[in-house]
């Protein structure tokens, strides 16, 4: 069986947790803007910032795919998926438009926490968090987690949360 992460980081998370998987299955791994066929390969792990409710290079990486290859989709976002399911279904469902239907049939997805350095995010992206941060403090104006990110940086990567896709590639024989 080949296979193969692949990643799509604006800001470092994503890298840093694919590193981390690679490092921990020994599967090689690339970056999503490198990887021109994957025609070859029978399992792509990809990892990907959230933006705007899409995984960063999610679409033009599942369109690279066989329609029979198996695609473990592993989002990472400042913001805990898994500790809301509407949240969760919510990124599952918008994320699942953007792939061609005979991948959806074996998809998984899994969701990691990131990090944030809002000083030195650029252009757009300040502008809109800065934008979604006051919209978040009217409504809980005590909220630290808000207010920390704000004020710098936030990382919550937790490389432990890789356990359990590990264990799932296990489980299904993708490594042993």
């Amino acid at each position: 069986m080949k296979n193969l992460i692949v990643y799509g980081s604006k800001y470092g998370s994503s890298r840093k947790y694919a590193e981390k998987l690679s490092e921990l299955t020994g599967i090689y791994l690339a970056d999503y803007k490198e990887v021109t066929d994957l025609k070859a390969y029978d399992n792509v792990i990809y990892l990907g910032g959230i933006y705007a409710g899409k995984v960063r290079g999610l679409k033009k990486t599942a369109k690279k795919l066989r329609n029979d290859a198996r695609l473990i989709v592993v989002t990472v976002s400042l913001g805990n998926p898994n500790l809301d399911d509407k949240l969760k279904e919510d990124v599952r469902t918008q994320n699942k438009k953007l792939i061609k239907k005979p991948l959806l049939e074996k998809i998984k997805f899994f969701h990691l926490v990131g990090s944030m350095d809002y000083p030195n995010l650029k252009g757009f992206d300040k502008k809109i968090i800065k934008f979604v941060f006051k919209m978040f403090l009217k409504k809980d104006p005590q909220n630290q987690k808000i207010i920390d990110v704000y004020n710098g940086k936030v990382d919550e990567l937790d490389y432990s949360s890789l356990d359990k896709i590990v264990s799932y590639l296990e489980e299904k024989e993708i490594i042993k």
